[in-house]
This record gives structure tokens, C-alpha cells and sequence, in this order.
């Protein structure tokens, strides 16, 4: 893989630490599992709307990468949202996105 940050989300995939799908990210979200949430640059009107309720999430992230991209790191033809629920991996995630960002 190309791209550090589809690596990582390929790696948290295999490991069991994605969530994926509207009910079950809420689910997430609501038991405070969630360290990140990751949105498609691409996603369609109806997950922009699941991107924007988690937009103030301190672990939300709106991406560069396509559906398609996100949705093939993790074994799917497309994915808009995706959650990471492992703090390690999303501290690894966010430096990608935001070098800035410490944590």
C-alpha cells in the first residue's frame, strides 16, 4: 500500500479496531469506544450528515481520500465513515493527517 495512513487503516482492519456503518458507529460513539472517526472527502449527503454529528468529536477527521480508498484499506468496495477504536492507532492516524497535531 502506497499511503501510511490506508496502511494503518488496513492494520486497524486486522486487528479488529474499525467500525464501520452508521448504527454501529453510534453505537461506538455512545459507549465512548471511539478515538477517531474518519470521513471520505467524497462522502454523499447522507454520511456528510454522520461526518458533521461527530464534527466536534475531538478525534473526527475529514480525510482527502476517497470512499473507494478508505473502503479498499479496509476490505470494502467504499466506505464514507469509519471509526478507530484503538487510542494508539488514532494518535498514529491524526500525526499523518495533522503533523501538527500531538495527539
Amino acid at each position: 500500500m502506497r499511503d501510511k495512513f490506508l496502511f494503518l487503516l488496513s492494520i486497524s482492519r486486522k486487528a479488529g479496531k474499525t467500525v464501520h456503518g452508521k448504527d454501529n458507529l453510534s453505537k461506538a460513539f455512545n459507549s465512548r469506544k471511539l478515538h477517531l472517526v474518519i470521513g471520505a472527502a467524497d462522502a454523499e449527503k447522507d454520511s456528510q450528515k454522520t461526518i458533521i454529528k461527530y464534527e466536534n468529536h475531538p478525534g473526527a477527521l475529514k480525510t482527502k481520500y476517497t470512499k473507494q480508498e478508505l473502503g479498499a484499506a479496509i476490505g470494502f468496495t467504499q466506505s464514507a465513515v469509519i471509526g478507530i477504536s484503538d487510542a494508539g492507532l488514532a494518535k498514529e492516524m491524526r500525526k499523518i493527517i495533522n503533523p501538527e497535531d500531538n495527539g
